[in-house]
């Protein structure tokens, strides 16, 4: 939308320069011949529209000029502001631009300050605001002329494509769990020592036991376990045999 303001502001501008210049330099002098009988720069003033139609009705055309003017903004305000509408859009600007030209002279001069003259082919002396009327509504009737879909409901973006859902695998049942057979028991049986004894041996376990302290004769009995090993074992079963023998011995005698 500010793009469209700032074409209205542009053109609103320049006309009213035009038309300062035209009064300052022209005035005078009526007309001035850039091309001979092809372009001339002539001064007059026009109290009515085109071709002096409505002379010394001001008012009348200055609120027609208005409401017109208000209705091109609303239709300018409402119009999407998409790819598609931007040359319609340029078109209802400069429409606007030009109509507030002409509507600033009738309040400001109570008529048009008119200076482009083509005399080649005999038409009515006129303004810039004129041009950017005529070019503007050019700019509106080739539009519909070569879009005659215009005003259908279609957006700029891309049709996007329905997502079809996504099909679910079927899940399969959970199947019974066969029993093992003895040679595989076995092997997991082994598995489950090997991983004990592994972890013993990674963390000994130490075991302490406290016997009945006498008076004044502290004494505390270590016995560590000692991780698992055949030689420690036997040797150790060997020793309480030893041992054994000897209190067989001594309680024989």
């Amino acid at each position: 939308m500010f793009i469209y303001i700032a074409l209205i502001l542009a053109g609103l501008v320049v006309d009213q320069l035009t038309k300062s210049l035209a009064v300052w330099f022209l005035s005078d002098v009526t007309t001035v011949p850039l091309i001979p009988n092809v372009f001339h720069l002539t001064y007059i003033e026009n109290p009515g529209i085109a071709f002096s139609f409505l002379s010394g009705k001001q008012t009348f055309i200055i609120i027609v000029t208005a409401v017109c003017i208000a209705a091109l903004c609303y239709v300018l305000y409402i119009l999407p502001k998409t790819k598609r509408w931007v040359v319609p859009n340029v078109g209802i600007s400069l429409i606007i631009s030009g109509a507030l030209g002409n509507l600033i002279d009738r309040i400001t001069r109570s008529y048009v300050v008119d200076f482009l003259d083509f005399r080649l082919i005999g038409f009515p002396i006129f303004n810039f605001a004129d041009v950017l009327v005529c070019v503007g509504a050019f700019i509106i009737i080739l539009t519909l002329l070569q879009n005659k879909h215009l005003f259908e409901k279609t957006t700029d973006e891309p049709p996007v494509k329905p997502q079809t859902p996504k099909k679910k695998r079927p899940t399969k049942a959970a199947e019974p769990a066969q029993p093992l057979s003895p040679a595989s028991e076995a092997k997991v049986e082994d598995i489950k020592a090997r991983r004990e004894r592994r972890n013993y041996r990674l963390e000994p376990q130490v075991k302490t036991q406290l016997t009945h302290l006498q008076p004044h004769q502290p004494r505390i009995d270590f016995d560590p376990t000692p991780p698992e090993n055949k030689r420690y074992n036997e040797r150790r079963k060997n020793t309480k045999n030893l041992d054994n023998l000897k209190n067989i011995k001594k309680q024989g005698k």
